[in-house]
C-alpha cells in the first residue's frame, strides 16, 4: 500500500484543473465500477502523465487526474517502532509581512499582573487503552495519566477566575505536542489538543519555545533544515490563525525576545533553542527513523552530522542573542527560558553531547535580575539556585514518564518595575498525574 491509497487522496485540495482523459477512456468508463473502474482510470492516468509535460506523478481525486507536482504534498513516512504512517509536508516560503506584533494586553491602572509558565503539557491519549497504550519501547516505571494535562488546565481556569483580567502571559517551555510533534500550521491538533485543553482560560499569548519531541518526523524539515520556514510551530506564529479559543500562539523564529507588556512596562521574555543538548536522540530518528544510523545515511536529504550541525547553530545562536540581551537590559528584570534545564547547560546532554557553559554563565550574571524557566524532565519544582537568579523546572501533565510532582508555575509581575515576584507552583496530587507502568523495562 502507497501513501495515497494508505491516507485518502480525497483528503487533498485539487489545486485547479485535472488532466483529461481520451473520450474512449471516458467511455470505457461509463460500463465499470467499483475496483475495475478505478484500475482503468488509474492506468489512464498513469498514461497521460507520461505524455503530459512537466508531470513526474499523478494522483487521482475523486476519479479525476491531477499532477503531483500541482499540490504542496505530504512526505509518506514509515515508522517500524509504532507501525504508523506519518506525514511530513514540503513547507512553502512564508508569507511576506513580519512577525504579527503579540497583542498587548490591557493594564488598566494595575500595580500587578500575572502569568503562567508550563512546559511538557501534552500528550494524545486518545487511543489509551490498559494495558499497553503507551509504544512497548516506553520503558520509564511511572507514566502520566490520561487525566493529568486537563486536571492542570482545570488548576489554571481556577487560578485565573480568582484574579480577573490579571492573567497576562505564559511562558511555553517547549515539548508541546506529544510525541511527534505537529505537521502543519492548520493540523486539528492546534485546536484539539491545544484550543479546546486550555478553553475559558483569559486571553493570553502563549511565549514558546520548541522541545526535543516538537523536532520530529512529521516535520523533519525542521531538524535537517536551516530555515524557520521548515518549522510548523514557528510557521504557525505567520499562518494568520494564531489564535484558538482565545489562546494565542507566539513562536517568530528559534531565539526571539519580546517584551510581553509593551514598552512601558520594564520586563522583557528571551526565549532560546538549545535543542543541542538532545540532538543525539533528535537527529538519528529524522534521518533515519531509528535510535542510530550509518554517518552515510541520508533517506531524506540529510545526514546525522547535517542535523547535529544545525541544531549547533542554533544553540550558538541562542548564548549570541541572550549576551545581546543581557548586555541590553543591565539593571533590570528578564524572564529566559528553553527547554533544557541547567544540569544539561552544566554537563552536556545524556548521550554526550557537550553542555553550554556560556550560556549557563549568563544566567548567573549579578548585573541583570533573572528569573529562568526549563522543563524536559518531567517534574514541576523550584526555586532552583542559579547564581543570584533562581531557575524553575516546569512540567504540564504530558509526556510519557512522571519523574516527580507535576503542576503549573504561576507568578506575578509589577507594572512599574518590571520585577518577577511571587513565583510558586500549583501542584497537581500524585494520583491524579502519575501512575505505574504497566510494562516497564519493555
Amino acid at each position: 500500500m502507497n501513501c495515497w491509497e494508505g491516507h485518502g487522496a480525497r483528503d487533498l485540495e485539487p489545486p485547479g484543473e485535472s488532466m483529461t482523459y481520451s473520450n474512449a477512456t471516458l467511455e470505457a468508463a461509463k460500463r465499470f465500477s467499483g475496483k475495475a473502474k478505478s484500475d482503468l482510470l488509474r492506468k489512464a492516468c498513469e498514461t497521460g502523465c507520461l505524455h503530459t509535460d512537466g508531470c513526474d506523478g499523478y494522483i487521482l481525486v475523486d476519479d479525476k487526474c491531477f499532477r503531483k507536482a500541482d499540490f504542496n504534498l505530504p512526505r509518506c513516512v514509515h515508522d517500524f517502532n509504532l507501525e504508523i504512517w506519518m506525514w511530513t509536508f514540503t513547507s512553502p516560503p512564508l508569507p511576506p509581512y513580519p512577525p504579527h506584533p503579540p497583542p498587548s494586553p490591557p493594564i488598566s491602572e494595575q500595580n500587578t499582573v500575572k502569568f503562567f509558565a508550563i512546559g511538557d503539557w501534552n500528550f494524545d491519549h486518545s487511543g489509551e487503552s490498559e494495558p499497553n497504550y503507551l509504544p512497548g519501547w516506553v520503558h520509564n516505571r511511572v507514566v502520566c495519566t490520561s487525566t493529568c494535562q486537563g486536571y492542570i488546565a482545570d488548576k489554571m481556569r481556577e487560578e485565573a477566575a480568582k484574579w480577573p483580567e490579571m492573567y497576562k502571559f505564559v511562558i511555553n517551555a517547549g515539548d508541546n505536542f506529544y510525541p511527534f510533534g505537529v505537521d502543519t500550521e492548520f493540523s486539528w491538533e492546534w485546536d484539539g489538543r491545544w484550543g479546546q485543553v486550555y478553553d475559558g482560560l483569559p486571553q493570553m499569548v502563549w511565549y514558546s519555545t520548541q522541545g526535543n519531541h516538537d523536532i520530529s518526523q512529521v516535520n523533519r524539515e525542521c531538524a535537517c533544515g536551516r530555515s524557520k520556514e521548515g518549522c510548523s510551530q514557528i510557521r504557525k506564529h505567520y499562518s494568520g490563525q494564531p489564535t484558538h479559543r482565545g489562546q494565542t500562539w507566539y513562536m517568530p523564529d528559534f531565539n526571539y525576545w519580546v517584551k510581553p507588556l509593551g514598552d512601558a512596562v520594564p520586563l522583557e521574555i528571551i526565549s532560546l533553542d538549545t535543542n543541542h543538548h538532545d540532538s543525539g536522540r533528535i537527529c538519528p530518528w529524522n534521518v533515519c527513523d531509528r535510535h542510530s544510523c550509518g554517518g552515510w545515511e541520508n533517506p531524506y536529504g540529510c545526514t546525522v552530522g547535517d542535523c547535529m550541525g544545525i541544531l549547533e547553530d542554533r544553540n550558538f545562536e541562542a548564548e549570541r542573542m541572550l549576551r545581546e540581551r543581557l548586555d541590553a537590559n543591565i539593571g533590570g528584570n528578564v524572564i529566559v527560558f528553553t527547554h533544557y534545564p541547567q544540569e544539561y547547560l552544566l554537563w552536556g546532554g545524556v548521550l554526550g553531547e557537550h553542555g553550554s557553559p556560556g550560556i549557563l554563565d549568563q544566567l548567573k550574571r549579578t548585573d541583570v535580575t533573572i528569573t529562568f524557566f526549563s522543563a524536559h524532565v518531567h517534574v514541576t519544582e523550584g526555586p532552583k539556585e542559579l547564581g543570584p537568579n533562581v531557575e524553575w523546572v516546569v512540567g504540564g501533565g504530558g509526556g510519557w514518564s512522571c519523574d516527580g510532582e507535576q503542576g503549573v508555575v504561576t507568578g506575578d509581575v509589577e507594572v512599574a518595575t518590571g520585577k518577577v515576584r511571587n513565583v510558586r507552583m500549583i501542584p497537581a496530587p500524585w494520583h491524579v498525574c502519575c501512575r505505574d507502568n504497566p510494562h516497564p523495562g519493555g
